[in-house]
């Protein structure tokens, strides 16, 4: 016999006043959306947003030291390539002093 899948899902109650609640409606017939769809895509968003923001406060965080880097230009992500250059620094300084 197959086994059933069985998805875990949380239930959420959300209360709107009238306004709100027509402006939902509004919005989930013109995207062609369920509520729960609409709910994913909002949290997806935010999501990426909130990655988004973390990423653009650990580069000011960088610049802000003043760091006297090289940057590669070459480097299709030198962003990336620095920041994992500077966390290898710092990892291998935290082990030879531990």
């Amino acid at each position: 016999m197959p086994s059933m899948t069985v998805r875990k899902t949380a239930r959420r109650e959300v209360r709107l006043d009238p306004e709100y609640d027509r402006l939902l409606a509004e919005d989930l017939a013109a995207r062609r959306l369920t509520f729960a769809a609409w709910v994913r895509e909002a949290l997806e968003a935010a999501r990426v947003a909130r990655e988004r923001d973390q990423r653009k406060e650990a580069m000011e965080r960088l610049l802000a030291t003043r760091l006297n880097v090289e940057w590669d230009s070459s480097d299709p992500d030198a962003a990336t390539t620095l920041l994992n250059n500077i966390a290898a620094e710092q990892a291998q300084h935290i082990e030879q002093n531990a």
